[in-house]
């Protein structure tokens, strides 16, 4: 397991496994806490690879990892899935590598990891997109992070911090940890 995220008494989970809560479920699952039992619900995303991010904006969870098939329908390591049915929704980034973490703010979804283009447009490790447009375009915000980005913290002031790898933001020297304003 390597992300986790909380609705309510429904906890999502994501990773590598293929069974989870004594029911066969592919790198994702949801499961009912308020259950002593702890068994996986019907929630069924099926994804073909691992999954390493998760982020709940009812009535979607957002997931990231390695993927190419998800919520039965092709997603490039980037979707948002139905958390009534396991569908995936429209909208669809088409992320060309992995995604470390994400943050939902609004109607603004953060995206970090080790990838270099979000559909057509390059982003370097870290990306914004507009939740409410079905397309594969990100916003023009563009921190242009040298290196993967691995971690999103949204502080109680609205400032958006990220923690990776990288030496630089906007060929600025800028060591594993920047901070921007939202």
């Amino acid at each position: 397991v390597s992300a986790l995220a909380l609705d309510g008494t429904t906890m999502y989970v994501g990773g590598s496994f293929t069974t989870i809560g004594g029911q066969t479920r592919n790198r994702v699952a949801a499961i009912n806490t308020a259950v002593a039992t702890n068994n996986a619900t019907t929630w069924d995303p099926n994804s073909s690879g691992a999954v390493t991010a998760l982020a709940i904006a009812s009535p979607v969870a957002y997931v990231g990892g390695t993927f190419a098939t998800i919520g039965g329908k092709t997603r490039a390591n980037l979707a948002a899935i139905n958390l009534g049915t396991g569908v995936a929704t429209s909208w669809n980034p088409n992320v060309n590598n992995q995604v470390n973490a994400l943050l939902v703010s609004g109607s603004r979804v953060y995206a970090a990891g080790a990838f270099t283009t979000v559909g057509p447009q390059t982003r370097q490790y870290l990306a914004e997109l507009d939740a409410t447009i079905n397309t594969n375009v990100a916003t023009a915000w563009n921190p242009n992070l040298q290196s993967t980005a691995r971690a999103l913290d949204l502080t109680g002031d609205g400032a958006l911090t990220v923690g990776g790898d990288f030496l630089s933001t906007n060929l600025t020297a800028q060591s594993y940890v920047a901070r921007y304003s939202t």
